[in-house]
Parts: structure tokens; C-alpha cells; sequence
């Protein structure tokens, strides 16, 4: 007869259905959470289901939140006039680390990849696009490049426990005059390639969106 202790086969099928979890890390993490004092295995188990119900996009900028609007977006310290562009959550975590950026975010929830059939309508363009029009956005700076962007945390963590040398000052100068000039050719690609259309099949592209395609 197969040993099969199903409460525990179908907890370690979950870990193991995570991205980057094999089989054997997943009994592994079913083990530990096996051997767990039974109120942290249900403080975990609430954690993870309290995470599910309550955290959703802002309705400004669709980064992850547990309110209508976000508290980057809510906070009057941040310059409002600046936004910047990135794929998804764990970029603006990123950014925020390095505690140099003070404008407000866009996730787009991904990019836009002909190749995995992925257009500007899967995405949170139109969103965007609506944000630009309202008025009051002076920049808008794309952020994709996470080698990068690791790059340039890694030194600002060094910069604020050990320092950082003389050639890794102008190292990580360098690097955040890249980071600007990607962050603005990136976001020139997508609205070059962006049209948004209302049900009746007209062009609602807001007009600095085609204004800026005229000019490029």
C-alpha cells in the first residue's frame, strides 16, 4: 500500500505550485510548517488569506494596496508632477529602498510583448493615458531595467552601512543618469506604439499622448 497522508500531499502540492519551489523544498516547507506551534500555523494561514481579500490595485496608480488609494499616492510630500512607469509591484518596492525617488508610480502589470500576445489593453495604459490628461504631470519616467535597478540598491545599502569608494561614487552617479535616460526612451517606445479607442472605434488618445508621437 502507497504511503499517503493526504492533508499533507495537498500541502506540499501548494508550495510546490509556487514559482521557483521544487519538490523537495516544497516537503521541506510543509515539514516546517507541520512542526510549527499551532497559533503560528494559524496566524500564517490568516496572513495569507487576509493578504488575498484586502490587498487590490490603487485606483490611481494600481500598485498594490489595502486601500482605495495608496499612501504613496495620498501622501501631499510627494511631487505629484512626476510619475514614474514601472512593470510591476516589486519594482516600486525596489525603487522606494533607495529612498532617492520622491514623484508618485504607474504599474503597468506588465509590458508589452507581441511575441506572448500581450497589447497595450492588457495592461494599465488607458489608465495611464487618463492620468496624463487630467493635467499636472510634468515627467513621465519609465522603470524596467531591474539588473539595474538591483544595481543601484545594492549601492545605495553600501552607501549607508559601509560607504562606498571614490570610483563606486561615480559608479553609482553613472548609473542613476542611465536608469533617468532608459526611463524616458522606454516610455517614448510604448506610446509609440499606443492608440486608445472608445466602443464606437474612436481615437481617444489623449492629445499630449499624440502630440508626444508627432514629436518623436
Amino acid at each position: 500500500m502507497k504511503y499517503d497522508v493526504m492533508p499533507l500531499t495537498r500541502l506540499i502540492e501548494q508550495f510546490a505550485r509556487l514559482p521557483g519551489i521544487g519538490r523537495k523544498t516544497a516537503q521541506r516547507l510543509a515539514f516546517y510548517v507541520l512542526n510549527m506551534p499551532h497559533d503560528k500555523a494559524k496566524e500564517f494561514a490568516d496572513t495569507i488569506l487576509e493578504a488575498h481579500e484586502k490587498i487590490r490595485p490603487c485606483a490611481v496608480c494600481q500598485n498594490l494596496t489595502d486601500r482605495e488609494v495608496c499612501q504613496i499616492c495620498s501622501d501631499p510630500a510627494r511631487d505629484h508632477s512626476m510619475i514614474c512607469v514601472v512593470e510591476g509591484p516589486r519594482d516600486v518596492m525596489a525603487i522606494e529602498r533607495t529612498k532617492e525617488y520622491q514623484g508618485l508610480y504607474h504599474v503597468l502589470h506588465g509590458l508589452i510583448s507581441p511575441m506572448n500576445q500581450k497589447g497595450p489593453d492588457d495592461l494599465t495604459i488607458r489608465q495611464l493615458l487618463e492620468r496624463i490628461q487630467q493635467g499636472g504631470v510634468q515627467e513621465v519616467i519609465m522603470a524596467i531595467d531591474q539588473k539595474l535597478i538591483d544595481e543601484i540598491n545594492a549601492l545605495a545599502h553600501k552607501k549607508k552601512t559601509v560607504g562606498l569608494t571614490p570610483e563606486e561614487q561615480v559608479r553609482q552617479q553613472k548609473l542613476r543618469q542611465k536608469y533617468l535616460k532608459e526611463f524616458r526612451r522606454g516610455f517614448e517606445q510604448q506610446l509609440q506604439s499606443i492608440k486608445v479607442v472608445d466602443a464606437k472605434g474612436n481615437d481617444v488618445t489623449p492629445a499630449k499622448a499624440r502630440m508626444h508621437k508627432k514629436v518623436n
